[in-house]
């Protein structure tokens, strides 16, 4: 559209996300259904001046679609987006993906440059060339569902492009992987609870990773001990760290059942 005040200044809006299927009491004082509603504040009345709290800008959608990505190093790449981010330049996420046969474990952590921020999930593979389907058995954000990619290998690792369905959404992705350590096997753990699946575990020569509907955990070989590399949580933390510590229990005390090898 363009502006009332001048005909040549033009306005973009970006829609990044829409109420919808929100419950209307029956007992509602001075409205009705129709009626419409004006904005007064942006949720916290504060000065027009400060852009957090006066511009809708600020409504920073979670998912991007990327325009290009170029590599900057053999483990960098400046990713520019089809929109404007307003995220924070410089700002990265470390991710381990760990995959036996069918079974996988994706943990992502460091969001914010926060290393108890992280998102993990995990579940099975099935192949049908040249796509295969990931399927998200458990994931600690609760959106359990599938995604879709198309791989091209190389000595170095591989490029995955596909869709993903995130709100009944359709989405394309990019992602380039890189190859950081080779194992001679890869052994997939499942744990149960009532009978439903509940954590898996990815144990490989340098690296075991477990993921739950809680937390994730990455553990390092170190000389034939395993030592706690990076831990989150999704529970609400205490001063003395019970949620992690419970957390790290349960994965040190499941029943682990040995789901396959490769």
């Amino acid at each position: 559209g363009y502006s009332f005040a001048s005909g040549t200044n033009k306005i973009e809006v970006l829609i990044t996300g829409v109420l919808k299927d929100f419950p209307i009491p029956k007992e509602t004082y001075y409205f009705n259904k129709g009626d419409k509603v004006r904005v007064g504040t942006f949720g916290i009345n504060k000065s027009s001046e400060d852009s957090n709290f006066g511009s809708w800008v600020y409504n920073t959608t979670v998912k991007q679609t990327p325009k290009t990505v170029t590599k900057v190093s053999s483990s960098s790449f400046n990713i520019v987006t089809q929109s404007d981010h307003k995220l924070l330049e410089e700002d990265s996420v470390e991710v381990l993906w760990l995959q036996c046969k069918t079974w996988f474990v994706d943990i992502r952590t460091g969001f914010n440059k926060d290393p108890g921020k992280g998102w993990a999930f995990a579940g099975q593979i099935e192949w049908e060339e040249p796509s295969v389907t990931f399927y998200h058995l458990i994931d600690t954000n609760g959106d359990t569902g599938s995604d879709c990619g198309s791989f091209v290998f190389t000595n170095l690792g591989c490029l995955e492009v596909g869709e993903v369905i995130r709100d009944n959404v359709l989405l394309p992705f990019e992602e380039k992987w890189l190859r950081f350590a080779d194992s001679s096997s890869t052994r997939a753990f499942i744990a149960e609870n009532d009978n439903q699946l509940a954590a898996v575990k990815i144990q490989q020569a340098k690296y075991t990773a477990c993921v739950s509907k809680i937390g994730a955990a990455i553990y390092v070989d170190q000389g034939g001990v395993l030592e706690l590399d990076r831990v989150f949580t999704t529970r609400e933390k205490d001063t003395g760290g019970g949620s992690t510590i419970a957390l790290l229990d349960y994965f040190a005390s499941a029943h682990w059942q040995l789901a396959e090898t490769s």
